[in-house]
């Protein structure tokens, strides 16, 4: 299995909420031809699931995650994974 996983601390003097924000990050994957399969947010945390199939066709999936410090009302933690689904 092909995985890769990438965390990142957003800070920002905006007032975003997590679903904000998620909506705001989302619109880029979008922009990059992924597709939306599910997703939800609850409260301080929003997350979503995406699909792709990459230059050669093969299939990845991405989980997004992102939640907002309890510490740091203004922050942020993002956490996205992408595997690879297919066959081989």
């Amino acid at each position: 299995m092909r995985a890769a996983g990438r965390r990142a601390l957003v800070v920002t003097r905006l007032t975003y909420g997590s679903a904000a924000l998620t909506a705001h990050i989302e619109e880029q994957f979008k922009a990059a031809e992924w597709r939306r399969q599910s997703g939800g947010s609850d409260g301080a945390l929003a997350w979503s699931v995406w699909s792709i199939h990459d230059t050669q066709g093969f299939p990845w999936r991405g989980v997004l995650s992102i939640a907002r410090r309890p510490d740091q009302e203004q922050q942020f933690m993002l956490h996205l994974t992408t595997d690879y689904v297919g066959d081989a």
